[in-house]
This record gives structure tokens, C-alpha cells and sequence, in this order.
């Protein structure tokens, strides 16, 4: 008699495994933006780690491209056209557009899971300041 393969609920839909998440707010993928463009420069990692750096890297680069889309649109509710033909936020519309910044800079945003070692980075000439930016990235064991 063949024993009957158990598929887990995960994969039922797709037929692969699910990969491992994680939620960041747009906020964090904002500040690892100048970060994880140093790692993606560094040509010492292992090549299957930059390959998914890469993939990670493209989706936030689409999710930040969301956020200056929005930004601009901000500037245009609440600016004013200069004379020299810039946009320019007025002073009484501040708070608002900072609050509807800050709404946005909150959103959660699901990612794919890379685990990065600590040693992975040795390379990649990132700033403490750097690290602390991409910590979701990295795992310490």
C-alpha cells in the first residue's frame, strides 16, 4: 500500500515551499537604502548571498520608488508653485504634510527573509551607524 504524501498547507496553493518573512516599516527600508547599496558593491560575498541581497535590493528599491511617488504627490497637495517653477511646501501646511509623511513612513511591508551573518559583511566597509540600519538583516548566532 503507498503511503500518501503530506503536503504542508503552505504549499498546497503554490507547490513550493513558503519562504521565511519579515515586516519592516517603510521607514526602516528607507534608512538601509544607502547601506545595503555598499553591500551590493562589495564583490567578496558568496555568490548565492548577493544574488538574494540583489532580489531583496529590488524589491525595496520598488517599494521606495512607491514612497517618492507619494512624497511628490504631497508636495503638490500641499505646495505652492514658485515663481522659478519649483513646488515648494508652505510653511502653514507643514504639519500636515509631515503627518501624512509619517502615516506612510509607518506602513508595514512584507519581505522576503535573507539572513545575513555579521562576518558576511566583513567586506562591504559599512559604518556602525550603517549596521544599525540594516540590523533586520543581520543575524547573530
Amino acid at each position: 500500500k503507498k503511503m500518501k504524501k503530506i503536503i504542508p498547507i503552505d504549499q498546497k496553493q503554490t507547490g513550493k515551499p513558503k519562504h521565511a518573512t519579515m515586516q519592516v516599516t517603510v521607514a526602516t527600508l528607507k534608512n538601509a537604502e544607502e547601506p545595503l547599496q555598499k553591500i551590493l558593491n562589495c564583490s567578496s560575498f558568496d555568490i548565492l548571498l548577493a544574488y538574494k541581497l540583489s532580489k531583496l535590493t529590488n524589491k525595496i528599491k520598488s517599494e521606495l520608488n512607491d514612497l517618492e511617488d507619494m512624497r511628490v504627490k504631497l508636495v503638490h497637495k500641499y505646495g505652492k508653485l514658485q515663481k522659478s517653477g519649483e513646488i515648494i511646501v508652505q510653511q502653514n501646511n507643514l504639519d500636515k504634510f509631515h503627518a501624512d509623511m509619517n502615516k506612510i513612513l509607518a506602513q508595514q511591508v512584507e519581505l522576503q527573509k535573507v539572513e545575513v551573518k555579521l562576518e558576511d559583511l566583513a567586506g562591504a566597509n559599512l559604518s556602525p551607524s550603517d549596521l544599525v540600519n540594516i540590523d533586520f538583516l543581520i543575524t547573530v548566532k
